[in-house]
């Protein structure tokens, strides 16, 4: 029996995204940090395309200054604010996003 103190050894994954996922010896996993799964290339692709600055679509969607540095980021953002940037833009929200696969 293992003693209140001990400490499982830990596996260290990297994962591309450079987020750390560790995993303790009863296959659990638990996350350092939360690794990209969303892209918004597709919105900054087609912003460009469209010849519009990554900016407007601050104005066009009435999103934040702080939503929109997430987009930047590509941390996830709320679907309402999706919702809001697909209305501006006339397309559907694959044509602003796309989901990575975990691992």
């Amino acid at each position: 029996m293992l003693s209140p103190t001990h400490r499982s050894p830990r596996v260290i994954l990297e994962v591309p995204t450079s987020a750390v996922l560790t995993f303790d010896t009863q296959q659990r996993l638990t996350r350092e940090e939360v690794p990209d799964l969303i892209s918004y290339a597709k919105l900054w692709r087609l912003l460009d395309k469209r010849r519009l600055s990554p900016r407007d679509i601050v104005w066009m969607a009435g999103i934040s200054e702080s939503t929109y540095q997430k987009l930047v980021k590509n941390d996830s953002v709320r679907l309402d604010v999706l919702q809001r940037i697909c209305e501006a833009l006339n397309v559907d929200i694959g044509d602003v996003c796309s989901f990575r696969t975990r691992l």
